[in-house]
C-alpha cells in the first residue's frame, strides 16, 4: 500500500479532505435545501465510505445520512467494467436501476476526463500491461515473479 509520505499527506491532512467532503454535503442539505437523494458521494474504500456515514449522521442525522447515494459500489463496479474491458455502453442496461444508471454516467464521464488529461489509472496499468506482455511476451521473458501494491 501507498504510504501517506508518498502521497505528500498526514493523517491530518487525510482526515480534513473526510472533513470537508462531509461538512459540503451537510451544508448543502441544511444550508441550500438540497434533498440528501440529490447528493452522490463516492469514496474508494468501504472503509472511507463507514467513516462518511459516521461522521454525516453526526452532522444532520441518520435518515438523511440513509438518504444519500453513497458508497464505493460506483468505483468497485466501474473498475470491474475496465477489468472485463467493457465500455459504458457495454454494461447490462437496466434503466429503472437509478444506481446503474449513475455508474453508467460516471463511468462515461471518468473515462472521458482520462482520455482528455492523457491519463490511466490503476486498472488501466495492469491492463495495458497484460496487453503489452500477451502480445510481447519476450518483453517478459526476464521477470520470473510480478508483485503489485495498489493504493
Amino acid at each position: 500500500m501507498l504510504s501517506l509520505d508518498a502521497l505528500g499527506l498526514n493523517e491530518e491532512q487525510l482526515q480534513g479532505k473526510t472533513k470537508v467532503l462531509t461538512t459540503r454535503i451537510a451544508h448543502l442539505v441544511e444550508n441550500h435545501g438540497l434533498e440528501p437523494s440529490q447528493i452522490c458521494a463516492l469514496t474508494f474504500t468501504k472503509r472511507a465510505a463507514k467513516e462518511m456515514k459516521e461522521r454525516l449522521k453526526k452532522l444532520m442525522g441518520k435518515q438523511k445520512t440513509n438518504q444519500l447515494v453513497m458508497d464505493n459500489a460506483v468505483i468497485h463496479r466501474i473498475s470491474q467494467a475496465k477489468v472485463k474491458q467493457l465500455l459504458p455502453t457495454d454494461l447490462p442496461n437496466q434503466t429503472a436501476d437509478i444506481k446503474q444508471q449513475l455508474i453508467e454516467t460516471v463511468y462515461q464521464e471518468y473515462i472521458t476526463t482520462l482520455k482528455q488529461s492523457n491519463s490511466l489509472d490503476f486498472d488501466d496499468l495492469l491492463l495495458h500491461c497484460i496487453r503489452l506482455f500477451s502480445r510481447e511476451p519476450k518483453s517478459l521473458s526476464w521477470c520470473k515473479h510480478v508483485l503489485v501494491d495498489e493504493l
